[in-house]
């Protein structure tokens, strides 16, 4: 990679690697409070705020959120950050729409199979979390997370692997989802059955044809067969084919006809990632042109942090010896970007732009 910018370029380059630093920090913010803390917040300790300072109810949860990590609402760097990623800023979500939704109210509580559990988890009131995909700004690339809370102790569906929970439908997955549930139209082919949303949801489409789902786990199939699919109103549209995502996608999908396709094999963004890469690289080699990830925005999020890291490792003198010593993930997911932009010249801050956008990823990982 051979990058040569104007003085003035350089200036604006530094401007998007010093916000590469902030998402990191908000992000660890955000990810400290809500993998570790989420329920610390009550209805005592808002209805305090509310009395003794004044603010509305809304302005008590932010203010709860910002005292328990210690922050000041008023200090320049948190305010740099509500500013310029909405840190803090949270919303109340509507208990009865979600309650509502397709497939949440079933009565399905401790049904097992195997490792897996079918039971109930519960958000407590002022619980906060993630509710929909991390989206970024197309100028200095400002990461916005979305994050709510209910006021009521609210029920969601989870499947348990022994103790973990390996799949939900949560405000987060319903959100992330109904983009590609609006666009899917004709034939549909699905990477992972999860707890079938996705697929029930596709399936009432009446543009929808067939829904075919890739599912490798016998026993998550044999789950959704007898206990949900049954729920379904247009069973006669899901097709299930047990195979691995990667096996069907690399030596079957080029006989199949689809319409439209949808990935959803992994949890978080962060598992995503490689997963994402090696699907794009397999993607080249086909003529479908709409192959459709769950949660892209968030993984397209944690791409760009990479590639900014190697364009700043760039003028810090790195070389192709730096990114060899493969001992992690994150190194891995190095050295693959570094090798693909290991002969990219960029002569404008326009360029490295172009590079960084939602397109200009997309292009970088699947035309190598």
């Amino acid at each position: 990679m051979k990058i040569n910018l104007s003085k003035n370029d350089l200036n604006r380059l530094q401007n998007i690697i010093s916000q590469k630093e902030i998402n990191l920090e908000v992000s660890s913010l955000w990810n400290s409070f809500l993998d570790e803390n989420f329920d610390v917040l009550n209805h005592s300790a808002i209805s305090k705020l509310m009395k003794d300072e004044g603010f509305d109810e809304k302005g008590a949860v932010e203010e709860a959120f910002l005292k328990f990590l210690s922050l000041d609402s008023s200090d320049p760097i948190i305010e740099e950050f509500q500013e310029k990623n909405n840190f803090g800023k949270l919303h109340l979500l509507n208990e009865n729409e979600f309650l509502n939704e397709s497939l949440n109210n079933l009565n399905l509580n401790n049904i097992t199979l195997g490792q897996y559990r079918l039971t109930y988890n519960y958000y407590q009131p002022y619980e906060l979390f993630l509710d929909n995909d991390v989206i970024s700004t197309s100028t200095d690339f400002n990461e916005i997370s979305s994050v709510g809370y209910f006021k009521a102790k609210v029920p969601y569906l989870v499947l348990m692997q022994k103790s973990e929970v390996w799949m939900s439908i949560t405000p987060y997955e319903i959100n992330t989802m109904q983009k590609y549930i609006k666009e899917a139209t004709g034939r549909v082919l699905t990477f992972g059955l999860g707890l079938g949303y996705y697929a029930y949801e596709v399936s009432n489409k009446p543009d929808v044809t067939e829904v075919v789902i890739i599912e490798k786990d016998s026993q998550v199939i044999k789950l959704f067969k007898e206990n949900i699919l049954p729920y379904f109103k247009h069973k006669e549209k899901i097709t299930i084919i047990k195979q691995d995502a990667f096996l069907y996608f690399e030596r079957e999908l080029t006989e199949e006809s689809f319409d439209y396709i949808f990935v959803d094999i992994y949890h978080t963004a962060d598992d995503a990632l490689p997963l994402y890469l090696k699907f794009k690289k397999d993607e080249a080699k086909f003529s479908y042109k709409n192959v459709n990830y769950w949660i892209e925005s968030s993984i397209l999020c944690l791409l760009r942090r990479y590639v900014i890291t190697l364009i700043e490792e760039y003028f810090y003198g790195y070389t192709k010896k730096d990114y060899l010593d493969v001992v992690d993930q994150q190194t891995d997911i190095l050295n693959k970007l570094y090798l693909l932009l290991e002969n990219e010249e960029f002569n404008s801050y326009n360029e490295i732009i172009s590079l960084l956008k939602d397109d200009g990823l997309k292009d970088l990982v699947t035309s190598k």
